[in-house]
């Protein structure tokens, strides 16, 4: 299989954009109105191509269809159903382009570069990280004071940092061994600890579960004898620093556990916006007040940006329940089910080690930001940059997966993906 990113690399640049929003300096090009604009590019360079429906030819589409069409069917009955109608349309936009858009990336690129769709948004991420601005650091409830580099909110921040992590693994520790190309594993291991130090300076519990979750995937690929390795270097570091410095653990327990509050309530800083969502999703009941929308609230301004709208919902999983009711509640359970329990079935069955490893560390991607999704309730924000990695990573690892294991051909295009294209 020959490299074709001279076709493909409107791909990763539109996951750029949708990065670049929240970067400051690189928005005033990339800004809201050009991440759409962006994605608009690539659904038409898919079409073209005969790709942008990649989704329906493929088992993925048994979950998702029936949850993005129940999305936009909320609009019927919503209670502001202009917003309703706008992002609902936003999300399956994002969703089928991202997703045909992977597919499409991890078919056409040689196998060791198929993690370089993630490739713009680290370079982002140590751009974000390293640049300063006058309100960087960004002092947190007590004595805490957190980072947030170019960004306007260290959990911004992180998420650009998480995502330098899967290719930090990959080019740090499983490729080019060649001693020609010495200066990519080096690039990968400083990527590596790059995006550690990021997640530490920005106290992210949540972006912070988003990395154990890519970590545990990559354990997961490797063999047990080299997984049991890392692990123990990592404990043992862990544990030495503990003791040899007793103010990195209460710095630990600080920044991570209870995040600069009073008292010993891990959950302190959210739990306020758990309860007064947890009460609008009982109103939604079973049908949802409508994709999009917050209880009470019904005034918004018509555009390709959702601000000033709503409030911060703190969890994805009880926003899908006010917005979109139990029914979208359970059809949303059915895509997080094929991806932690039929997905890895089929990377296992993936003749190449390299495959599987990239496969694996993509899902974790993907496994991770549903982990972060309990504590940012991006999931109906379909413009953010986590939705954005999520509908791409979910292509790009779905692109692997649904290849024939032994011949590395893509299957026949249905009949139906191929009247809809």
């Amino acid at each position: 299989m020959k490299t074709n990113l001279s076709q493909e690399w409107v791909f990763p640049f539109v996951l750029f954009a949708f990065s670049a929003v929240g970067v400051s300096y690189v928005n005033i090009v990339f800004n809201a109105n050009i991440r759409w604009l962006a994605l608009l590019g690539l659904a038409l360079a898919l079409l073209i191509r005969g790709k942008l429906f990649s989704l329906f030819d493929n088992k993925l589409i048994i979950p998702v269809f029936p949850y993005l069409s129940w999305c936009f069917a909320t609009v019927i009955w919503s209670e502001v159903p202009l917003l309703s109608f706008e992002k609902s349309f936003a999300v399956v936009f994002t969703a089928v382009t991202f997703i045909g858009g992977g597919m499409a990336w991890s078919r056409a690129v040689r196998s060791e570069h198929r993690l370089l769709y993630l490739l713009p948004v680290a370079l982002l991420a140590l751009l974000a990280g390293t640049g300063q601005t006058a309100n960087s650091l960004n002092a947190s409830s007590g004595d805490l004071v957190i980072y947030q580099g170019l960004t306007g909110n260290p959990n911004f921040l992180s998420v650009l940092a998480t995502m330098m992590l899967p290719l930090g693994l990959y080019y740090g520790l499983e490729t080019n061994r060649n001693r020609a190309n010495y200066w990519i594993p080096i690039a990968g291991l400083i990527g590596i600890v790059a995006s550690l130090v990021l997640l530490w300076i920005t106290a992210s519990r949540a972006s912070m579960l988003c990395a154990l979750a890519i970590g545990a995937a990559y354990a997961m690929s490797i063999s047990a004898g080299r997984a049991l390795i890392i692990l123990t270097i990592a404990i043992t570091i862990t544990v030495g620093a503990g003791i040899a410095v007793p103010a990195a653990e209460e710095g630990v327990y600080e920044r991570f556990v209870v995040k600069g509050e009073t008292g010993d309530d891990i959950f302190a800083s959210r739990r306020t916006n758990w309860a007064e969502t947890y009460d609008a999703a009982v109103k939604g009941g079973a049908f949802g007040l409508g994709y999009g929308v917050s209880a009470g609230e019904k005034e918004f301004t018509v555009g390709l940006e959702a601000i000033n709208y709503g409030r911060e919902k703190g969890n994805s999983q009880l926003a899908i329940w006010e917005e979109t009711g139990q029914i979208g509640l359970m059809l949303y359970s059915l895509i997080i089910f094929q991806i932690l329990f039929l997905l890895p079935g089929r990377i296992s069955t993936l003749h190449s080690r390299n495959d599987r490893i990239q496969a694996t560390l993509v899902m974790g991607v993907t496994v991770g930001l549903i982990f972060q999704s309990i504590f940012e309730a991006w999931w109906s924000s379909p413009g953010s940059i986590e939705g954005a990695c999520f509908w791409a990573s979910l292509g790009v690892v779905w692109g692997i997966v649904d290849q024939d294991p032994y011949t590395a051909r893509v299957r026949r295009p249905s009949s139906l993906a191929s009247r809809l294209n």
